[in-house]
């Protein structure tokens, strides 16, 4: 009932995990270190919309409006490469969850659904990016329904995209604790 692929249980080696976590972590540092988001953050003077719970669409429009015309231009080119990183995270944490959750857990366990997660908190993330991108594109015209809908879905992916990263933490470390107590058992 709370079967993982076996496709995936095949793909989720420990050296593709380990690719994929790099891949995307390294892509991330690019994109919030070198890319345009620490320049729209600095003109923002604080988090960008996909950083704050419950905004509403008065507020988008306060946002896009204190960017300014060249900002605009790159939060929309920001939004475009923050989807690839919400892919690369989608397929990281989805492979790390199901390799650690593979060795962890029994077939059986309601736990296996951990692994789907990241794909709701990476649905999330590009929903918001969609509407984030109508927003831009109707900018100084209201957007009303991707302002209504951006503060929830944001709030819902800020929720699952934390739970999916703590649950990849906490699977590893039950997943490193397990091999040391083999280990410490081996020795006995």
């Amino acid at each position: 009932m709370h079967e993982i692929p076996s496709w995936l249980q095949r793909v989720a080696t420990g050296r593709v995990v380990v690719a994929a976590v790099v891949a995307w972590l390294t892509y991330a540092a690019l994109l919030f270190r070198v890319g345009p988001y620490a320049t729209l953050r600095h003109t923002t003077g604080g988090p960008l919309l996909e950083e704050t719970f419950g905004y509403d669409a008065s507020q988008v429009q306060a946002h896009l409006g204190l960017l300014g015309e060249a900002s605009r231009s790159s939060y929309h080119a920001f939004q475009l490469l923050d989807g690839l990183n919400a892919l690369l995270m989608t397929i990281a944490l989805t492979l790390a969850l199901v390799f650690s959750l593979s060795r962890l857990v029994s077939e059986e366990s309601p736990l296996r659904l951990l692994s789907y997660l990241p794909v709701v908190a990476g649905v999330g993330e590009l929903l918001e990016n969609s509407l984030l991108l109508t927003a831009l594109a109707r900018f100084p015209a209201e957007a009303p329904m991707a302002g209504v809908l951006l503060g929830s879905v944001t709030s819902a992916k800020l929720v699952t995209g934390s739970a999916a990263l703590l649950a990849t933490v906490i699977c590893f470390v039950a997943l490193g604790i397990k091999a040391l107590r083999i280990v410490s058992s081996a020795r006995q």
